[in-house]
């Protein structure tokens, strides 16, 4: 889609007769349109209409090497810009056009074709489906071949291979090698801003925050790449600034990683990640969750449905349910089709103890949405819990859409006890984890009736008995139900006998009681019997 304020400048390119061929700045939105990320680069999409001049290829079809690239005078770069949408997510995935792309460009290779280009293309496709390993060793075959080619930096997917080979290398665990390419590609590619970015997340996955936060500010110094080098908006600017937020805020300096997401903000308000990171800050900060809402319109307009999306989210985490329920709710109130919203809504709603509600928006969510397994989780927990009716077709219905079986037994056994608990190990050992994350659940919302129905399931749950009694006395030491949790360690004492987990638990509540001596003598107890079984390893 050719930029509106730009339709006088292309027509006027079309009187240049002496040229062949004309460059366009492309604006290519990738991932969601509301995201605000896009990559720029220069596109040949004006030239003459010669027989000669015809794309070739399967994929990614190219035109350039039919054009007088000999004559530098025949072919012109220009501002004009267009925008393409053709890489968002929601295009690439209804077309299916990731996988077809590597299917045709397999079978190039397997016909013989083997050249850095193919190879870079193929990566690409591996790199778009999350074929990391694989894209990668596309990545560095295409690399290495072009590394002795005195040509390359004239070839237009040198500056893309070379952004994504070193990016394959960090998603990949290569650390050590990332700077010694970066160096390498910034000597013919100056001013690449891309790369200086991914050094910088490499520097930060070895754990060196003030080497990334000098890159990132690097990056700010650089700007953004030329388009030539098809470049990734933002890279300096709006995300180098949410990178370098990101580092000062793993360094505990919260007040400069806001004045950096505040200044983003204004600067670039479409770039939805410095949203996202702004409400994280505030939140830490002790915000209430209005105030951090109100904060961020003020400063880059209300909040688009996606940025309402990731906001309530951080809300809901950080304990501003109400907030995060208000937002949830706009979302829906513009897309009622966005079920992962409605899905998050019905898990704020129950962590407020709403039983019906979060039930009743949770059975909203269709069982063809991507969210479907955790709807269906929320409902079923919320019938449980509350004592309502659980038919047979429901949990099959659920099982349907991609919840685990063994978290299916266990509903069916919660459903069923206490008139058929069943008997010991006749639940798969899968069944205890999601039987005990409910039981959390039931603790934190008070709801002990239920909680008394499911605690019998935990029973038959093919496990070895002393880690069942481990998990629900720190279940209910957790919880702050002490009296409960000293019953289980007890019971394993008088079970099995000494046990330096159980004295080591038993000194951790008595700590809670404010026993402080007994605490001492408990814990002195456990280290004695650690002592003499050292084969025994502490719990976290």
């Amino acid at each position: 889609m050719l930029i509106e304020e730009d339709v006088a400048a292309l027509r006027a390119l079309t009187g240049r007769t002496w040229r062949e061929a004309f460059y366009l700045v492309e604006v290519n939105h990738t991932g969601d349109l509301e995201d605000g990320t896009a990559v720029t680069h220069d596109a040949l999409r004006v030239f003459r209409n010669r027989p000669a001049y015809r794309f070739e290829g399967r994929v990614h079809e190219q035109i350039a090497h039919h054009l007088p690239g000999y004559l530098a005078e025949r072919i012109e770069r220009t501002p004009v810009r267009v925008e393409h949408f053709g890489y968002l997510g929601a295009v690439r995935d209804a077309k299916g056009k990731s996988r077809r792309n590597i299917e045709l460009l397999e079978q190039q290779a397997a016909e013989g074709v083997d050249t850095p280009f193919l190879a870079f293309n193929l990566g690409s496709e591996y790199a778009a489906a999350g074929e990391n390993e694989r894209a990668h060793d596309r990545f560095a075959h295409a690399w290495a071949a072009l590394r002795s080619d005195p040509g390359r930096s004239s070839y237009g997917y040198v500056p893309s291979l070379a952004a994504r080979y070193v990016k394959s290398l960090r998603v990949t665990g290569r650390l050590d090698e990332v700077d010694a390419v970066a160096a390498e590609i910034l000597g013919f590619l100056p001013g690449f801003t891309d790369v200086v970015y991914e050094q910088g997340f490499s520097a930060r996955a070895r754990g060196d925050l003030d080497r990334a936060a000098e890159l990132f500010a690097r990056c700010q110094e650089m700007g953004d790449a030329p388009s030539r080098y098809s470049a990734t908006v933002g890279c300096g600017t709006s995300m180098a600034a949410c990178a370098l937020a990101e580092v000062r805020r793993d360094q505990g300096d919260l007040a400069a990683a806001e004045q950096l997401l505040r200044t983003a903000l204004v600067d670039h308000p479409g770039y939805l990640g410095t949203i996202e990171q702004l409400a994280l800050v505030l939140l830490r900060a002790g915000r209430p969750g209005d105030t951090v809402v109100s904060e961020i319109e003020a400063l880059g307009g209300p909040l688009a449905p996606t940025a309402a999306f990731l906001v309530g989210i951080a809300c809901f985490e950080h304990g501003a349910v109400g907030t995060a329920a208000t937002l949830l709710r706009r979302v829906l109130d513009a897309q009622p089709g966005a079920h992962p919203a409605r899905a998050i809504l019905a898990e704020a709603l129950l962590s407020t103890g709403d039983l019906d509600g979060a039930r009743t928006v949770a059975e909203e969510v269709p069982a063809d949405a991507s969210c479907a397994d955790a709807a269906a989780r929320t409902a079923l927990f919320c019938r449980l819990a509350a004592g309502t009716a659980v038919a047979d077709a429901q949990l099959d219905a659920a099982a349907a859409v991609g919840l685990p079986a063994a978290e299916v037994a266990a509903l069916r056994a919660w459903r069923d006890a206490p008139a058929a608990t069943p008997a010991a190990g006749t639940l798969p050992a899968a069944a205890g984890p999601p039987a005990l994350t409910m039981l959390d659940a039931l603790a934190r919302l008070e709801q002990f009736d239920a909680f008394e129905r499911l605690a019998p399931v935990l029973d038959a749950v093919d496990a070895p008995w002393r880690e069942r009694r481990e998990a629900l006395a720190r279940l209910y030491l957790r919880r702050g139900f002490l009296e409960s949790a000293a019953d289980e360690w007890i019971a394993v004492v008088e079970h099995a006998g000494p046990d330096a987990r159980a004295f080591e638990g038993l000194s951790e509540v008595a700590v809670a009681r404010g026993l402080d001596d007994d605490a001492r003598a408990l814990a002195d107890e456990a280290r004695r019997l650690r002592a003499g079984t050292p084969d025994l390893q502490p719990t976290g």
